[in-house]
């Protein structure tokens, strides 16, 4: 019956020949585990969460919740073969779950689905905007829900084609050094005006980038209070270099620290990956853009070695401001060091370690 078994994870998988499975998003679906796991202990330890894995494909990224993350999913997908393949892996891992052949969009109308899931698992090709309203629909009758989702259509959200921006997302995005942080905060801030909407509080428990795919997963609380606190988190920002202004965007945190704290990981890359979200917590709030040091180095013609980035961020900190890595780039760091001192400081050391 398998002719060719995989492993991801926990789960054991076949691909199916004509079926979408990306394995270099492995690392984005071990963070996502690793988030919806520690969401469930800190939240709902003893009691069942269920979950829709709406665009499920070969079903491993629900598989994986369901089997590491110990949570209930059902799965769907338009594709019959895509469904075929799913109710095979289910019986593969020994899962029980439903497994529906519909269209999301036709699906999430359903009434006797509306109360269902607590959370929604939205992996689409491109961008997710036009799933993101019948999700929230799905989830709407819950005091407290999940939504997590992907957006992979980097043109839009990088601002190389900025129409589509403005048509999608209703944000001016420009296509710079930081575009993959800027395009991820536009996609926050959709989200987050579309879940008040429906009078949910919007609160990211984990939002990063990676391989060209852009990853959300926030918490969804019912709460006119927290709506309009949610909206104190959108707005337009500056950039440090141009000065003009973009967006608007979602300025608050891009990850939640309790979650953080109790997120791990078997796979070494993503435990590497949440070490860095834990490092850069502090200041994605306050900052919503990092330095890409090829750009600034560029940008500005700065001559001679750098030093490296452990070094840069120790003098940064010397001189009394904040800096982290970023998950965004090795090449890249989070600072509330203003441009001007940021690039006097590297000419400075490029300078001494040149010499």
């Amino acid at each position: 019956m398998f002719k060719h078994v995989l492993k991801e994870g926990s789960a054991s998988f076949e691909p199916c020949e004509g079926i979408f499975y990306n394995p270099y998003m492995r690392l984005s679906r071990s963070l996502s585990v690793s988030i919806l796991r520690a969401y469930k202990h800190l939240v709902n330890k003893d009691e069942p969460l269920t979950l829709l894995d709406a665009f499920t494909a070969t079903g491993i990224r629900g598989l994986r919740y369901a089997v590491e993350a110990d949570y209930q999913v059902d799965f769907l997908d338009f594709s019959a073969k895509a469904v075929e393949c799913a109710s095979k892996n289910l019986s593969l891992n020994s899962i029980k779950g439903q497994v529906f052949d519909d269209d999301f969009v036709a699906f999430s109308t359903n009434e006797g689905f509306k109360s269902k899931y607590d959370a929604v698992e939205l992996d689409p090709f491109g961008s997710p905007v036009p799933f993101l309203w019948p999700a929230l629909y799905m989830l709407s009758s819950k005091k407290r829900a999940i939504l997590s989702f992907t957006a992979t259509d980097g043109p839009v959200l990088c601002g190389v084609q900025g129409d589509a921006a403005k048509k999608y997302y209703q944000s001016h995005i420009p296509h710079n050094s930081f575009c993959h942080e800027t395009g991820l905060r536009v996609l926050m801030k959709k989200a987050a005006l579309t879940a008040a909407e429906f009078n949910f509080a919007f609160k990211p428990l984990a939002s990063f980038y990676y391989r060209h795919q852009w990853k959300v997963i926030a918490e969804l609380e019912k709460s006119h209070e927290g709506v309009m606190e949610t909206l104190t988190h959108i707005s337009t920002a500056e950039d440090p270099f141009t000065k003009k202004h973009y967006g608007p965007i979602w300025t608050g945190p891009l990850f939640d620290e309790e979650i953080l704290a109790k997120a791990s990981s078997d796979d070494k890359q993503a435990e590497k990956y949440l070490n860095l979200f834990r490092e850069e917590y502090s200041l994605t709030s306050s900052i919503p853009y990092h330095y890409s040091l090829p750009a600034i180095i560029h940008g500005f013609s700065i001559k001679g070695n750098m030093p490296s980035l452990s070094s840069i961020l120790k003098t940064i900190k010397e001189k009394g401001y904040r800096g982290t890595k970023t998950h965004f780039s090795p090449q890249a760091l989070r600072t509330n060091m203003p441009i001007s001192d940021f690039v006097e400081l590297l000419r400075e050391l490029s300078i001494d370690n040149g010499s």
